[in-house]
């Protein structure tokens, strides 16, 4: 889930420790329970072009679980949506580019004042 940039980066080592320490206390029928609903899971895709509220779609670039052809087609069924794609991030954009992802954030809600 976390990016080969993260994974590899050497200044990052103390985070990468915690959040395997974090993911590790997870019960493991918990997760396998979270696994299968996401596998199982009935799409939604059809029902996007419903959205009508102002969408942020966040992408890492190195994101293996939801490849950028995946968020592209999100981002061609939701009416005046918006892609950003992180740089340097997988799917955890939130803990391995905190910055870039709440700047994005902020800049989305005052584009929309």
């Amino acid at each position: 889930m976390f990016s080969q940039t993260f994974l590899n980066d050497q200044d990052r080592k103390e985070e990468r420790k915690y959040w395997k320490k974090q993911l590790l206390k997870n019960r493991r029928m918990g997760v396998t329970k979270a696994v299968k609903g996401v596998i199982n899971r009935k799409g939604v895709f059809e029902e996007l072009s419903n959205i009508i509220a102002p969408t942020l779609i966040l992408i890492g670039d190195e994101d293996v679980a939801t490849p950028s052809k995946y968020s592209n087609r999100i981002h061609s069924a939701i009416p005046n949506s918006k892609l950003v794609t992180v740089p340097r991030a997988g799917h955890s954009s939130t803990i391995e580019e905190p910055d870039v992802i709440n700047n994005e954030i902020k800049s989305f809600l005052q584009e929309l004042k």
